[in-house]
């Protein structure tokens, strides 16, 4: 390219030379004649004077000159217009400029902040979740004969739910087992529809009497310390985000002051 360049500054410096031959010619008489122009000598047997260049030749002169400027021109607008090409191929990528490093630093950037902003997004959505989803645990076992009193065969044991968390526990199932010697299987409390818990609620699950669910002598051994006497409660409710949980509580009747006492108490 460079080359090309030279090449037109040369020859556009002849070409205003020649240029200024002509003017300066033509104010002065017009054509040149023999007398203004020197003839060409060569080197023969023997030295003889050539004619004077008649003005058609320079007018061809510069015509030809004027191709060539032409002809450079061309070229150089093909040149141009090869390399704008060749910097379209790109320009999806790096845009209509020079690619700038700068800016593809600053994406990266961007993205890992956004990276970090969902990340803290989501472990602020989870701490959330977990601190304000409904917790609906076993809060203790009443017994209708009074609090601190011996259990007869007319007592009521009856579970007591409540909803411990900020939130509204939905689709509430809850389940309870009396055990003791006797059963072959748990005897289940009466049965509770499903429901809904809001926030501090409660909910008794009661069972029939004792009488009517052991005989005199198991309630005997239960008075005596020979027998436990126990319940398994278990709840699963949804909270407000939609999340299933399950509850797991156990407990065992103390016969010396006549409550029960929860042993084991499991929330997810």
């Amino acid at each position: 390219m460079a080359r090309k360049s030279l090449t037109f500054i040369v020859v556009l410096a002849g070409s205003i030379t020649v240029s200024s031959i002509l003017i300066t010619a033509q104010q002065r008489g017009g054509q040149p004649n023999a007398a203004s122009v020197k003839p060409l000598q060569t080197k023969g047997d023997n030295q003889q004077n050539q004619p004077a260049i008649p003005y058609e030749q320079y007018e061809r002169d510069i015509k030809a000159i004027s191709d060539q400027l032409k002809a450079i021109q061309t070229e150089i607008a093909k040149a141009n217009s090869q390399r704008a090409n060749s910097e379209n191929k790109w320009s999806w990528w790096f845009g209509s400029g020079p690619p700038i490093w700068s800016n593809w630093i600053l994406a990266v950037i961007a993205f890992g902040a956004g990276w970090v902003a969902l990340n803290a997004f989501n472990h602020e959505r989870d701490a959330v979740r977990l601190t304000q989803r409904a917790d609906v645990l076993v809060e203790g076992v009443n017994v209708s004969t009074g609090h601190r009193q011996p259990v007869t065969g007319d007592s009521c044991i009856s579970i007591q739910w409540r909803n411990y968390g900020p939130t509204r526990a939905n689709e509430v199932r809850l389940s309870a087992s009396l055990l003791f010697a006797e059963l072959q299987v748990p005897y289940e409390s009466v049965d509770t529809p499903i429901i809904a818990l809001a926030s501090g609620d409660r909910q008794p699950q009661a069972f029939i009497p004792l009488r009517k669910c052991m005989t005199n002598a198991t309630f005997k051994d239960i008075l005596d310390g020979k027998t436990e006497l126990r319940f398994v409660a278990k709840a699963e409710y949804r909270d407000v985000f939609g999340s299933l949980h399950h509850t797991h509580n156990e407990g065992i009747y103390r016969r010396e002051d006549g409550t029960f006492q929860i042993t084991k108490c499991d929330s997810d």
